[in-house]
């Protein structure tokens, strides 16, 4: 599958499941009025994020971006398209910034 280059923005917080991750960007879609593509938004929870996020990001960035997590369980990733501002930081998600990466060509 073909891919490109993208910025891919990263949030990390701590939460029991996945369902509980997409209810809280739920409430913040709704509380900010986005429209966000919930099928451009990855997310890793209660697991290593080495191998998901190696699907995105060169061996440095997977790097980086673990050793960002510090405790948290949950790594999300919004891919571009998703929305169309930055995410940013939520009372349960840190935001660490925009990363370069790829993502498969749709």
């Amino acid at each position: 599958m073909a891919r490109i280059d993208a910025m891919i923005e990263v949030l990390s917080g701590s939460f029991e499941s996945q369902i509980a991750v997409f209810a809280h960007v739920m409430d913040l879609t709704e509380k900010h009025a986005w429209t966000l593509d919930f099928d451009r938004v990855e997310v890793i929870c209660k697991e290593d994020p080495t191998a998901r996020l190696s699907h995105y990001f060169a061996p440095d960035t997977v790097h980086t971006i673990t050793d960002m997590l510090g405790l948290d369980t949950t790594v999300v990733l919004v891919l571009p398209g998703a929305l169309s501002t930055p995410f940013g930081e939520s009372d349960l998600l840190r935001a660490h910034g925009l990363h370069a990466g790829t993502v498969p060509v749709p």
